[in-house]
């Protein structure tokens, strides 16, 4: 019996090693290696044994003939699995055949009833958790987690490993989509409590990131805040720990049990946008610096300190990084498309033409679009307009690019031209689904588009199609109430959208304007005065060449004449695309200025 047994588990070994699943000396062999040094074991469990191995045999045998894991050998393998609960090399076969067909109730049917035998066994539980993910049952993965913790804490001889934290890690991660705080606390205090946690880097980062969710630096309060503050505190804690652990590895003095030997640096990377909230990036990027210097020639931990430059602004840091990264790799896509970026944004706008271009000549045919409209954005901000243009016309399936093609076409003063480029971009989003692009801030920009294009029914369609949908945003009801006085049409509706701007911001040297101009249509001068006289006074540090000869026109009806035209004179002196410094001078020479 236990020569059939070595032989299975050889020949077990040996095709799977042929099938590249895994090498000789593989860890997710070790209950092969366990059952074929049985020299002596009770009679019943050699038989199930053998019944494993002979099974597992088989169906490394049916892989190797026809490159696939039929149902019929999944159920061999459930066997194996009834026989030995914690085999861990047919439990990933089984994922494997089950998880990546969307077949997750199938893993669940079939692993469920051993789990329930065996509630301890770690490698089970996290497969379940997988399944029930994929099935968005997550309180049926909490139970089924809770209960497998519960019942390694009844074992006297666990080995703290992996798997224990990830499943802590996943739990905590269920618990915060659940806001359910408190019980992620107590999670991570008793984990991080075990003398063989309390290092682990994983475990450590995991902790750091659910304490955010919850932290704040609150001043002391007797009576709020004391979640948030003791959160920031634990938070702290555990990245004080990150960085013990990983400068100590750097230095050759890490513990084992902290799990950072040969950590790379992108295992950062989920603590970055946590470290710019906390005010914590000089700390990050101490510790992405420090793995730098450890590895100089990493490229991991230089394009890490690249975007961490990148996020928080840092260009100018960011485009050197990226510059020589692209240099080493003239291959990279991806390196030449964020020094192109990162120039853009130091506006080194020749560099980044360049980058981009290059990028585009070695992308793929899936990226060649992304590519050509991050090129044609550089010509447009270095000022290539007509380059930008021809750019963003072949790429007319992008709503973006026939956006960025209207601004260009604006620069060169072609707004009715700008205005039908809107309308594609609509179009196109609108094919494409893309309803976060049709925003209200696009359709702001569609409206005043058309209206400086002159096309006002156009504008006047999408402005009244904005109010009916935004009818509580006060810049919406501003700019329909304002169209509506400036083209003296529809004096009721404009009183009544201007009201709710005034209402919401009082004070705003604009919206008082567009009330004054509206009193001044409706003939209501001495109103319409207390209004422009009130916005020029908010507006006195911001000047606007509008509102000045809005108010010369108003003192003119009241016969002020001497005021209006001092108002004029500022007005016909201040630069602003919306007014016609000609005519302003026309109406001083009028009244005798």
């Amino acid at each position: 019996m236990t020569r059939l047994i070595i032989t299975g588990s050889l020949c077990s070994l040996s095709l799977l090693c042929q099938l590249g699943v895994a090498s000789q000396d593989d860890t997710g062999f070790d209950f092969l290696r366990e059952k074929a040094s049985l020299e002596t074991c009770c009679p019943d469990d050699a038989v199930r044994n053998a019944e494993a191995l002979a099974k597992f045999a088989e169906v490394s045998s049916n892989i190797l003939s026809s490159g696939k894991l039929s149902d019929e050998d999944a159920s061999k393998l459930l066997r194996v699995l009834e026989i030995d609960p914690g085999a861990r090399l047919p439990l990933a076969m089984l994922m494997a055949h089950w998880l990546e067909k969307n077949q997750a109730q199938k893993l669940l049917d079939g692993l469920l009833p051993i789990a329930e035998k065996n509630p301890h066994v770690d490698s089970l539980a996290l497969a379940l958790a997988l399944a029930y993910a994929q099935l968005d049952r997550d309180d049926d993965a909490i139970a089924m987690i809770e209960r497998t913790l519960d019942a390694i804490g009844g074992l006297d001889d666990y080995g703290y490993g992996v798997n224990y934290v990830e499943l802590v890690i996943h739990l905590a991660e269920l618990y915060s989509e659940k806001e359910d705080f408190l019980k992620g606390e107590e999670l991570f205090d008793e984990a991080l409590g075990n003398e063989s946690l309390k290092d682990n880097f994983k475990l450590r980062r995991a902790a750091f990131m659910f304490f955010s969710k919850k932290a704040e630096d609150r001043p002391f309060s007797l009576f709020s805040g004391r979640l948030e503050r003791r959160f920031h505190r634990k938070m702290l804690d555990s990245f004080a720990v990150v960085e013990r652990i990983w400068l100590d590895d750097l230095v050759g003095d890490g513990d084992s049990s902290g799990e950072a030997k040969n950590t790379r640096s992108i295992e950062l990377a989920p603590m970055v946008e946590i470290c710019k909230k906390f005010g914590l990036v000089d700390r990050i990027e101490n510790l992405i610096l420090e793995k730098l210097l450890d590895t100089p020639r990493s490229a991991e931990s230089r394009v890490m300190l690249a975007a961490l430059f990148q996020d928080i602004g840092r260009f100018a840091s960011a485009r050197r990084m990226w510059k020589r990264l692209s240099d080493e790799s003239k291959s990279n896509h991806r390196f030449f498309t964020e020094y192109g970026r990162s120039a853009m944004a130091s506006r080194k706008f020749d560099e980044a033409i360049r980058a981009f271009e290059w990028a585009e000549f070695i992308s793929a045919p899936a990226r060649k679009d992304a590519s050509s409209y991050m090129t044609a954005l550089a010509y447009m901000n270095a000022g290539m307009l007509d380059k930008a243009i021809s750019k963003f016309d072949k790429l007319g399936k992008m709503p973006e690019a026939h956006y960025f093609k209207a601004l260009s076409l604006r620069r060169l003063g072609k707004d009715l031209e700008a205005a039908k480029s809107l309308d594609e971009a609509e179009k196109a989003a609108k094919e494409n689904g893309d309803e976060e692009f049709l925003s209200q801030d696009f359709y702001m920009y569609l409206a005043f588009t058309n209206d400086r294009a002159k096309r006002f029914d156009r504008a006047l369609e999408v402005l009244k199609q904005l109010y009916k949908d935004h009818s509580d945003e006060h810049e919406v009801c501003n700019f329909l109430g304002y169209f509506l006085a400036d083209h003296d049409m529809e004096l009721e509706l404009a009183a009544e959208a201007l009201d709710k701007a005034i209402t919401a911001e009082p004070d705003n040297g604009a919206y008082l304007d567009s009330m004054a101009w509206l009193h001044y249509r409706r003939k209501n001068f001495e109103k319409a005065y207390k209004y422009i006289v009130k916005a020029i006074g908010n507006l006195e540090n911001d000047p606007d060449a509008v509102v000045y000869d809005h108010a010369g026109d108003i003192c003119k009806a009241l016969g002020r004449t001497e005021d209006a035209v001092k108002y004029w004179r500022i007005a016909s002196e201040i630069f602003s695309e919306d007014t016609d410094p000609l005519a302003i001078i026309e109406k001083i020479r009028k009244a005798g200025g």
